[in-house]
């Protein structure tokens, strides 16, 4: 499970701003249930990646091998000293030769399988039929929320309330979400975050300070809300 900093803007004559806030985000709750509706099937191709990656770990190496390899002492020590250096071993990690040649073998083998792209005649949920029916969100963003939380501090600027500023101040200090929220109720991410802290589908980080500079200026006028999200 993961949380992430997310940034909600609101009008600056908001009065309740938790109310608004919580407003704003309402949309995106794991646990809202919409009318039912018919959606693709999460074993979709599961059982050919899950066994690719073994393959490619007996035909090649296994990648917890690699990962070893990856991180070495030098490595671990710049981690250590920077948590900024993650955004930088990312690319490193995604760029290494070995991994590369790991996750070519893999992909073959996933394209190979009998059942890639296709649903498990086994699973349980739909049948083999690949569709099910449910009531999940599909807006789902969050489970959890809160001001601050893990995050607090991250947009104050000095005042008595640290995770409210206006947004003129988070653009001199550069601050940059993993989301924002316009008051329009827009949600915009960089990618999808799924568990662990592991996010996917991400923008190039230039183009995500970009976006987000984008919005800011758009809103200059508004307050920003620094908000604690769990997923």
């Amino acid at each position: 499970m993961s949380h992430f900093f997310t940034v909600v803007l609101v009008p600056a004559d908001t009065e309740n701003i938790e109310e608004k806030v919580s407003e704003l985000l309402a949309p995106y709750n794991e646990n809202r249930e919409v009318e039912p509706y018919e959606t693709d099937c999460w074993c979709i191709g599961l059982k050919a990646r899950q066994e690719s990656r073994e393959i490619a770990d007996e035909k090649y190496r296994p990648l917890d091998e690699i990962r070893k390899e990856f991180w070495t002492d030098e490595r671990i020590k710049k981690a250590l000293e920077n948590p900024d250096i993650f955004k930088v071993t990312d690319k490193e990690w995604e760029n290494f030769p070995t991994r590369l040649e790991w996750e070519h073998v893999r992909e073959q083998a996933e394209k190979d399988h009998l059942l890639y792209q296709k649903p498990n005649p086994e699973c349980q949920n739909c049948g083999g039929t690949g569709k099910y029916i449910t009531t999940y969100n599909p807006r789902a963003k969050w489970d959890w929320w809160v001001i601050g939380g893990r995050y607090d501090g991250r947009v104050g600027s000095g005042s008595a309330n640290p995770n409210i500023a206006p947004v003129s101040v988070l653009l001199e200090k550069d601050v940059m979400p993993f989301a924002v929220v316009t008051p329009n109720g827009k949600w915009h991410e960089r990618g999808k975050m799924g568990w662990f802290g592991m996010s996917f589908d991400n923008k190039e980080e230039n183009d995500w300070t970009e976006k987000v500079r984008s919005i800011f200026e758009k809103h200059r006028d508004c307050l920003a809300v620094g908000c604690d999200l769990h997923i």
